[in-house]
């Protein structure tokens, strides 16, 4: 992720940028009363194996195992200023993946998304997860595209 910020926030005189990715990780994009966006799909699941690729996980005192959503990832992508479009637009939660149970262990979570830099933000309009039959049927991930009106875009922010 630290090579994903330094592409999209350096040098200093760069254009204005977005990006989309399925990032794989629960944002730590924050609202501003500090809570996350993202809320933690794991904290009421019981262990299992599969959870070692998406959680941050130990044991206590007793010997009993935790876990949490592992949102490193995320930390650096939001505190590196690359912020989430649908954070920025203060957009209802919305899943991109977990639609297809027969194969996702997970559940609903929303790991994918569109990253903007500072000049952007202020042009953002509109953002949307694609829902559509086809885009059920066709991926375990839902497309999601921004809207920005590119005569909003700041310069050098």
């Amino acid at each position: 992720m630290e090579r994903v910020v330094a592409v999209m926030t350096r040098p200093e005189n760069r254009p204005p940028g977005l990006v989309g990715a399925d990032w794989n990780c629960v944002g730590a994009d924050r609202r501003p009363d500090g809570a996350y966006y993202d809320p933690d799909p794991y904290a009421d699941s019981a262990w299992y194996a599969d959870l070692i690729y998406q959680t941050v996980w130990g044991y206590d005192e007793q010997g009993r195992r935790w876990h949490r959503a592992d949102r490193e990832p995320g930390e650096v992508l939001y505190a590196g200023g690359l912020a989430d479009a649908a954070v920025v637009l203060d957009r209802p939660w919305e899943s991109t993946v977990g639609h297809w149970t027969s194969d996702n262990p997970f559940g609903a979570r929303r790991i994918d998304g569109i990253r903007v830099t500072a000049e952007v933000a202020p042009a953002l309009r509109g953002i949307e997860v694609t829902r559509t039959d086809l885009a059920i049927s066709a991926s375990d991930h839902l497309p999601v595209t921004v809207t920005y009106e590119t005569a909003d875009l700041v310069s050098g922010a």
